[in-house]
């Protein structure tokens, strides 16, 4: 299977893929996904893959706190991850020990700013904790990962 075939399934096969929240009254919601591009640099049998999404909060009504997941294919690794708002704020990851993550996590929610949490699903399975999304607000998610470009029999 070819690496353009390989992402376009994953980018599309997971109807929990993209920003998500929970609605007490509603359940799972999706913000809508406005815009993709994807970049994609290939060295011998390796490839880095940028993938940015827009997303945008069509509601009158801030998201309760919302998760960036995304489905990687088997051979990648996430290595980066950054949430950009439409008032040209950026977050960017940073790598932190398990605990001390949680805590700098919860403490920047409590200030009143944004943050994230990655947090370990499955191996195939992106999850970060990105916080609320204001009403009628667009954020761009760009996540970098790397990943084998050989099959060796695997299937993904």
């Amino acid at each position: 299977m070819g690496l353009i075939s390989t992402l376009y399934r994953h980018f599309s096969m997971s109807k929990h893929a993209g920003i998500i929240h929970h609605s007490p009254d509603q359940g799972i919601l999706h913000l809508p996904l406005q815009e993709v591009d994807v970049r994609v640099w290939m060295v011998d049998i390796s490839a880095r893959v940028v993938l940015s999404q827009v997303f945008e909060n069509v509601s009158d009504s801030p998201t309760s706190r919302a998760k960036y997941v995304f489905p990687l294919p088997a051979s990648a690794a996430a290595c980066a991850f950054e949430l950009e708002h439409a008032d040209g704020r950026v977050i960017v990851s940073v790598a932190k020990e398990k605990s001390e993550a949680a805590q700098a996590s919860l403490s920047a929610i409590d200030a009143g700013r944004t943050a994230g949490l990655v947090e370990w699903v499955t191996h195939d399975i992106f999850m970060i904790s990105i916080g609320s999304i204001s009403a009628r607000q667009k954020v761009t998610a760009r996540l970098t990962f790397v990943m084998d470009l050989l099959d060796e029999g695997r299937r993904d």
